[in-house]
């Protein structure tokens, strides 16, 4: 949950982990595009993140002393807090795979909107001043991105059924956003990243290992290039370790609703890693990115604003 009291140095380094975090999971889009050629995704998630734990546990040795699990850590509470974010990857998945890729896009853009409710449902968050305004632009924003894309057409559009699975991947990912902070408060972010993954890992490799043996998943035909396993390890490094540690430092000082509106700012990055491959957006993409960047601007001056300069 937010911090009322933090300071302005303390927003200004959430918004740029947050930003990080928007660049990092922007360009892990294209990156998963080239893994998934060769890797099945329930296999690919189960072995991200298990590699992610000892990126994370090798830096909890190394900055922090004294037992793992805090002594308020119930086993209930741990396995809750793997399960809904192996939740939100397991159906991310899911709705990838059962459903139009323009329509995934245009579900996620509405992020911020399943950020700000669940956190009014769980914890009764006020939104706070300005967040209405940055929410509209940071959405709309996110719709002229999918829109814009060349070749975008409502007629080839159609529900397939994966469309709920998304929706309920960013209610898993939210939930498991406020309840980390609610479960592991006084924990250090580091910490609580680490804890989180670790109960992930055991839901995703137990999901796994049932979708393979009922043939929804299969193991890769032959041995990974040296490529896909370098860009494997990548996204353990980057997208579930550090983007991971990032986004739950900046929820625990701007709080979920606020932290929200840089999952759109992810969608900007990704076109501009498209970009770099050759592909330009068009000038709708452009435009929406900008709305999507004055949306996040507009809520880090208000917040900025009404911060005290020293912490409380």
């Amino acid at each position: 949950m937010a911090n009322p009291t933090s300071s302005r140095g303390r927003i200004v380094t959430a918004f740029i982990g947050l930003s990080a975090t928007a660049v990092i999971w922007g360009s892990a889009v294209p990156v998963n595009i080239v893994i998934l050629r060769e890797i099945d995704p329930f296999v690919l998630t189960a072995f991200r993140m298990v590699i992610s734990i000892f990126i994370l546990g090798a830096l909890v040795l190394w900055r922090e002393r004294g037992p793992l699990f805090p002594a308020g850590l119930t086993w209930l509470r741990f396995l809750a807090l793997g399960l809904f974010m192996a939740g939100f990857n397991v159906l991310y998945v899911l709705g990838v795979k059962w459903s139009d890729p323009i329509l995934v896009s245009a579900i996620t853009v509405t992020m911020p909107l399943v950020g700000s409710a669940t956190a009014k449902a769980l914890l009764g968050t006020p939104l706070g001043r300005g967040f209405g305004v940055g929410l509209v632009l940071s959405v709309l924003g996110g719709l002229m991105v999918v829109h814009g894309k060349p070749g975008f057409s409502l007629d080839a559009l159609g529900l397939q059924g994966g469309e709920i699975f998304m929706l309920l991947a960013m209610v898993c990912w939210n939930v498991y956003s406020v309840k980390a902070q609610s479960w592991l408060a006084g924990t250090g972010q580091l910490r609580l990243t680490l804890i989180s993954s670790i109960s992930t890992s055991m839901w995703l490799i137990a999901i796994c290992a049932l979708a393979l043996s009922i043939g929804l998943a299969h193991w890769p035909q032959s041995w990974p290039s040296a490529t896909n396993i370098g860009l494997v390890v990548y996204l353990a490094l980057f997208s579930a370790a550090i983007g991971n540690l990032l986004w739950n430092s900046g929820v625990s000082v701007v709080g979920v609703p606020v932290a929200s509106l840089y999952i759109n700012l992810s969608a900007v990055f990704t076109v501009l890693m498209v970009m770099a491959l050759g592909v330009y957006p068009s000038l709708e993409q452009i435009l929406g990115g900008l709305v999507v960047v004055a949306g996040v601007v507009y809520v880090q001056a208000i917040k900025l604003r009404a911060a005290p300069a020293k912490p409380a």
